[in-house]
């Protein structure tokens, strides 16, 4: 099950939003607050994804996130607003949204979709915050490269029983990321 919480004033754009998950085929709980205190309320508790809407009583979803790290919340934020705008998708950006979607796009596939991509990439921001640094000399780490490569063209098991390891380097420094 996924924990949707939606960040809504308007009830008919939430009850569409529901109903367009409930079509997306997968298992969502969807959690509705619009009121300022109660919205930084859920913004403190579990959740897998937030979809918030940019415009809100008195305030704006960015203008909501400016106090609020991104990164430290416990799932991906994802933007919907009933209009396009070229500088507000560039501010989101900005702030650490996940994505940027007018209302109008926000199709039971497409959101669906924007979810998975969006807590996917959360959870591998997430597990690269916690990976220990690990120093190899840089034939070591060509050779490490070229057999994860090898690895990911012929889907075999890497030599550390893993299905893929993906080698990120700066210098002599290297993150190994086991997934």
């Amino acid at each position: 099950m996924v924990d949707v919480l939606l960040i809504e004033d308007n009830a008919d754009d939430a009850q569409l939003i529901q109903r367009q998950l409930a079509l997306a085929g997968a298992d969502y709980k969807v959690t509705i607050v619009s009121e300022r205190d109660a919205v930084e309320a859920a913004l403190d508790r579990h959740f897998d994804v937030c979809l918030l809407d940019f415009f809100l009583p008195g305030y704006n979803g960015l203008e909501l996130l400016q106090d609020i790290s991104v990164e430290e919340l416990p799932g991906p934020v994802i933007l919907l607003t009933g209009a396009h705008d070229e500088r507000l998708d560039a501010a989101a950006l900005e702030c650490g949204i996940a994505d940027f979607l007018t209302k109008d796009e926000a199709a039971s596939a497409v959101l669906d979709r924007s979810i998975r991509y969006a807590r996917h990439q959360h959870a591998s921001r997430q597990t690269l915050q916690y990976l220990p640094l690990i120093h190899i000399s840089e034939p070591t780490r060509q050779a490490e490269t070229s057999h994860a490569v090898f690895c990911l063209k012929k889907k075999k098991k890497h030599k550390y029983n893993v299905d893929s390891t993906y080698i990120a380097h700066h210098d002599m420094t290297a993150i190994l990321i086991r997934s």
